[in-house]
């Protein structure tokens, strides 16, 4: 926790002195809640996102639950993901305000009568408006996953 700390500050300093904004992705193939990255200063638990409140902190989820930190936390911003088995939950998150990425074999431009926009055109989620879907294009992992399966929208 203490290196991410330190990564995360030395990050933030050089983006000011370039005149960037900086912005963190805390997961980019795991989901941890961002409430478990945390340490005690001055005899206080304290999250990642408590110890940077000026910092835009972002990630994609599969974890409803995650949706509601975006409440507590105003620097940070949750994109729920569609696993080829939560298509129920996704519907409810767009109806609730929530954009949801979504992997497609060819990216329409709407979806359940949502706009779509193009996820891989950047990663910063938070720039996007609330209730869109996020189309992602299905790229070919080795070994891994096909355009077949339930995870990519035909």
């Amino acid at each position: 926790m203490e290196w991410m700390i330190s990564e995360i500050k030395s990050a933030k300093t050089k983006a000011d002195r370039l005149g960037y904004r900086f912005s963190v992705r805390l997961n980019n193939t795991s989901d941890i809640s961002p409430e478990s990255f945390y340490l005690y200063k001055d005899g206080k638990k304290m999250n990642v996102l408590q110890l940077f409140p000026d910092i835009q902190f972002y990630d994609y989820t599969k974890v409803p639950k995650r949706v509601e930190l975006m409440k507590k936390y105003p620097n940070y911003d949750v994109t729920f993901s569609y696993s080829g088995f939560n298509m129920e939950v996704c519907e409810e998150m767009l109806k609730n305000n929530v954009r949801v990425a979504m992997v497609f074999k060819n990216v329409p431009d709407t979806f359940m009568d949502y706009k779509v926009i193009d996820g891989d055109a950047y990663d910063m989620r938070y720039l996007d408006p609330k209730n869109v879907i996020v189309g992602l294009k299905f790229k070919r992992v080795k070994n891994k996953f096909t355009d077949k399966t339930k995870f990519v929208i035909q």
